[in-house]
């Protein structure tokens, strides 16, 4: 559990690292609103993961909080890029390059995480009777 929990951070750190440039927050210009809640999910599925690794009590709803995040990231990308004003050009194709494959592999490893749980679960739900 503790290597998904280790996984699911690297994710968040990494996605949310890769995205935040992308907010076009300068001194002359307010950004991009709507590349926020893609912020807002790699920051929270970072965080879940966080708390999971620091408090063992909460693994198993952090591994859910953070794998949720993950699942969600691809479609706040997608909503981020139909969003994408016109002419700004170069932001706009740094993200359907980059942010949006790197969202979709996110997704995917998620979901191998959770397959992986479940697939666990179930075969040692009589064990643990």
């Amino acid at each position: 559990m503790r290597r998904a929990l280790f996984v699911l951070l690297g994710l968040g750190i990494v996605l949310s690292g890769i995205g935040y440039p992308f907010t076009g927050f300068t001194s002359y210009s307010d950004g991009y609103w709507f590349v926020w809640p893609y912020i807002a999910l790699a920051v929270s599925c970072a965080l879940a993961a966080a708390a999971g690794l620091r408090w063992a009590a909460v693994q198993r709803r952090a591994i859910w909080v953070a794998e949720s995040s993950c699942f969600l990231l691809p479609f706040a990308s997608w909503f981020a890029i139909l969003r994408w004003p016109g002419g700004d050009d170069g932001p706009g194709m740094g993200w359907l390059l980059v942010v949006i494959p790197a969202s979709i592999a996110a997704f995917a490893i998620a979901l191998v995480i959770a397959v992986v749980f479940m697939v666990h679960k179930s075969r040692n739900k009589h064990a643990l009777t």
